[in-house]
């Protein structure tokens, strides 16, 4: 005959055990520790090789990345290097390498060490070491370069010249003097006296 008092003497049953048999409690297994495995880089069809990142270091500095389908506008100073896939109108100041991706847009003033352009820029820039056009890269406005690298199929359009010429933007062309023009009677017009 079963009695209360001594069902609740008893430990428990555990689930799956045989029937009638109680399991020891045992201390659970320490957790499994899975091995860091390094990121695998993926290329991307149609697109250039992404190189492997390094490790971030001291040396890399502030480097910010526009991506695909990000419009930004404004002033950028204090940034060592802009990354531009998306859309960016701005005046780009105190940086030291600007790379703008095939798909990328950017407009404004420049004033750079090292440019690399794969998409398209228009406007001012000024590169004081090395500008570097790609075979998918468009570049128009004033542009003043130290050394320059086009590769076949990469153009440039608008007011070139090196940083070692002197090196003048074509100014607007001036009106005629209205002292010039030939008078009525073939002399000279008559004008305000100063």
């Amino acid at each position: 005959m079963f009695t209360p008092s001594s069902a609740q003497a008893a430990p428990p049953l555990k689930p799956f055990a045989q029937r009638g048999t109680l399991m020891p409690n045992r201390p659970n297994p320490p957790a499994f520790k899975q091995p860091d495995i390094p990121r695998r880089v993926m290329d991307i069809p149609g697109h250039p090789p992404r190189r492997p990142e390094a490790a971030p270091d001291s040396t890399e500095g502030k480097k910010l990345v526009v991506g695909r389908e990000i419009q930004l506008s404004g002033e950028i100073n204090a940034c060592d290097h802009l990354v531009v896939e998306g859309k960016v109108a701005a005046n780009l100041t105190n940086a030291s390498m600007l790379e703008v991706a095939e798909t990328g847009e950017f407009k404004g003033t420049v004033v750079i060490a090292e440019a690399d352009i794969s998409g398209r820029f228009e406007g001012e820039m000024t590169v004081s070491r090395r500008l570097v056009v790609r075979p998918t890269g468009v570049v128009a406005g004033v542009i003043r370069y130290a050394a320059l690298s086009v590769e076949e199929g990469g153009r440039l359009q608008g007011s070139i010249g090196s940083l070692d010429a002197e090196f003048e933007p074509p100014a607007a062309p001036a009106p005629a003097p209205s002292a010039a023009a030939p008078g009525p009677l073939g002399g000279p017009a008559a004008g305000p006296r100063v």
